[in-house]
């Protein structure tokens, strides 16, 4: 008797524990476990070459350099995004991007801030005083565009919390 109650325990034992790694790998490819393992992606990059994949999906276009990147992602498991950009691009670029954006030119002085949305900024995002930059806001979204007036850099960034 003894030996079988053993047998039988062993049994139940790797039943219990197959059972619970069935469990497991339905609990991980469902929605809820999707959810709980958050976002793979996720992560801050400082002027890393991916960034600019990152944030638009693609390599940068013919015509842009970039100077500086700034991107962070949520490990939320809604996408959750902050970028910011300094690129030197083409004029025909610049115009194709800001239409693309449906932004609109508007005084330094009614420009939406870039701070408001995000408190940690880089310090290379938008450095000089703002009256040196001529300025795009998208209505009804947050972000806009800045142009430096002296040496044509074109900052923008993003946001989606």
């Amino acid at each position: 008797m003894k030996r079988r109650t053993k047998i039988f325990c062993v049994v139940g034992i790797l039943i219990g524990v197959l059972v619970v790694a069935v469990g497991y790998v339905a609990y991980i490819n469902s929605p809820l476990g999707i959810i709980a393992r958050g976002n793979p992606n996720a992560g801050t990059w400082h002027d890393d070459p991916k960034n600019w994949n990152r944030a638009f999906g693609q390599d940068p276009p013919a015509g842009v350099s970039v100077i500086h990147s700034y991107y962070w992602e949520s490990d939320h498991f809604t996408h959750e995004y902050i970028y910011f950009f300094e690129v030197k691009a083409s004029a025909e670029w610049l115009e194709a991007f800001i239409k693309s954006r449906n932004a609109e030119p508007v005084a330094v002085s009614n420009a939406r801030c870039f701070e408001v949305h995000y408190d940690g900024t880089p310090e290379w995002f938008v450095p000089e005083s703002v009256e040196k930059y001529k300025v795009w806001d998208r209505p009804g979204r947050r972000g806009s565009l800045w142009m430096n007036k002296t040496n044509e850099h074109f900052y923008f960034y993003g946001v989606q919390l």
